[in-house]
């Protein structure tokens, strides 16, 4: 081994006739410029001031420090604010493209390790030189160690300093830091990527609005209600720029025959249908998963027309905000109706048939019914004397009476009739709905901005819900009549046949005969269509 105190040069590799070229001490005055430059690395000149190192010092410290920190400082920052809202295009682009996203974190991470890298390499330089200057008190040469192992080796470390680096003292401190310094290298990347990657934070405020209270007891409130009750009369009317119609049936027939169908899904056990309000407006409808439940969507994506959500504390009112929202959920309780629908079959019906006179054809009839006094039951279709419809071979009839409340109950009890003809006469019959109870029922009501819908959830209460106004209950009832009405064709009744298709495609029952299941069918229809027809009289 040679001395390491010398500086070495090395001459041409190749001299003639002398073979490989031999390693000697070469005098100061030789030093090349090369050498010189490497030279003044290790020893930096003496007219280089003292604080100035320092300041390089703590310049390369600091850089270092902020190059490892400076993920954890913006995810800290990000973390103490609830998240930092992304602009709406910005938010969208790395919602949709998470692989784009990935790449971009990944590049940052990487060049973050390449920057600690380098940092990290200069002040162990620093350190080393300052350190060994100070020990040695002496020239140092970067390359002073290393060079003279060319002369008789192929490699700067042999195999047989390796082998006596063993024996050293301190080796498992070296080769434990060595380790801890690849390993926390390795880790800049992912752990920068991880900070700094996006992600979706929740954020909560308080919404609060006002909506028409099924049960409220003022004697202004009522005499309001009464005087703007549903009455049976089609027509349309313009509210805040919006046109409304007046009846529960004609115009509304496709959507509450929708939700009738929703909610004869369950009967099969499925649950994720939905149901829409397209004519109350809304931006593409409002839509339900199942049945409205007598509910009107209040909120952000409530009914334009009935904007009863305060502004305080709603972050939906700044259209700035809402466009930097990726996805949105809000949850309001609100007043909804509850019902319970069982059906059986009968032998009779209250409901009759009789011919028109001073006209030239027999395929109009009238349908009319009549609610017995003696059982303790009176008319609740007001207006309603009578359905004139088709005489056909599916003809389906329809009619209404409510049971004055017995002692010990605050409810009337509600008889829905289904009578079928001519051929319904043997498919359908007479079938006796009985509509126990109908009032009001608290739901907390969801939006989920990403399918769309609204779902509400019936609130468990311990405290019995208090009456409902009545003409909540008998608007919905006159409704439905109108919907069995007129959903009558030349052929068919829309109502019934879409119970029969459902029981004949999913529960492979004949449309020929009566069944049990098409009761449960008819009982599901019913409730969903006076669902809906409660919560649109609220308008």
């Amino acid at each position: 081994m040679r001395s390491t105190k010398a500086e070495v040069h090395v001459q041409s590799m190749f001299s003639s006739g002398k073979g490989f070229a031999s390693c000697r001490p070469r005098p100061p005055k030789d030093t090349s410029s090369s050498e010189s430059l490497l030279d003044s690395v290790a020893n930096p000149a003496e007219v280089t001031p003292r604080w100035q190192r320092i300041g390089v010092d703590l310049a390369i410290l600091l850089a270092l420090l902020f190059t490892i920190l400076w993920p954890w400082v913006f995810f800290w920052v990000v973390e103490a604010k609830q998240g930092l809202q992304m602009y709406g295009r910005l938010a969208e682009t790395i919602d949709q493209y998470p692989q784009l996203v990935a790449i971009v974190v990944t590049l940052i991470g990487t060049i973050n390790r390449l920057i600690a890298t380098f940092l990290f390499g200069l002040m162990i330089a620093r350190l080393g030189q300052e350190l060994i200057a100070a020990r040695i008190r002496q020239e140092v040469a970067v390359f002073g160690l290393t060079l003279p192992a060319f002369c008789d080796m192929s490699m700067v470390r042999g195999i047989r300093q390796l082998t006596q680096m063993k024996n050293m003292k301190g080796r498992l401190a070296m080769l434990a830091l060595l380790l801890a310094a690849l390993g926390a290298f390795a880790l800049v990347p992912s752990g920068t990527a991880g900070l700094i990657t996006p992600g979706q934070f929740n954020k909560t405020a308080e919404l609060r609005g006002t909506e028409l209270d099924f049960t409220s007891t003022d004697p202004g409130c009522l005499t309001w209600l009464e005087a703007n009750r549903v009455v049976n009369k089609c027509d349309w009317t313009k509210f805040a720029d919006t046109q409304f119609t007046q009846c529960l049936g004609e115009n509304q027939i496709l959507d509450v025959l929708d939700s009738g169908r929703t909610n004869m899904l369950s009967v099969l056990g499925i649950n994720n249908g939905t149901s829409s309000l397209h004519q109350l407006g809304g931006k593409g409808g409002i839509r339900f998963l199942g049945s409205p439940k007598g509910v009107l969507p209040i909120g952000p994506d409530d009914i334009l027309a009935f904007k009863t959500l305060e502004t305080r504390s709603n972050p939906f009112v700044d259209d700035a905000i809402r466009r930097r929202m990726v996805s949105y959920n809000y949850t309001l309780n609100q007043q909804g109706l509850e019902s319970r629908v069982t059906c059986s079959y009968e032998n009779s019906s209250p409901i009759k048939y009789r011919n028109i006179s001073n006209i030239n054809t027999t395929r109009i009839i009238s349908a009319f019914g009549t609610c017995d006094p003696g059982a303790g039951l009176e008319d609740v279709l007001e207006d309603v004397p009578e359905y004139v419809m088709l005489d056909t071979p599916n003809t389906l009839t329809s009619w209404a009476c409510k049971q004055t409340p017995q002692p010990g109950s605050q409810d009337s009890t509600y008889f829905l009739y289904l009578r079928g003809r001519a051929k319904y006469a043997t498919s359908i019959g007479n079938i006796t709905c009985q509509i126990s109870p109908l009032r009001a029922r608290d739901y907390s009501v969801e939006y989920l901005s990403l399918p769309q819908y609204f779902t509400p959830e019936a609130i468990i209460s311990v405290a019995a819900q208090p009456t409902t106004f009545y003409r909540y209950i008998e608007g919905p009832l006159i409704g439905l009549g109108n919907i069995i009405w007129e959903s009558q064709s030349w052929s068919t009744n829309v109502v019934a046949e879409a119970v029969f298709s459902l029981g004949a495609k999913n529960l492979n029952l004949s449309t020929l005969e009566q069944h049990p299941k098409y009761l449960s069918l008819f009982e599901k229809m019913i409730e969903g269509m006076l669902e809906y027809e409660v919560g649109l009289s609220r308008p």
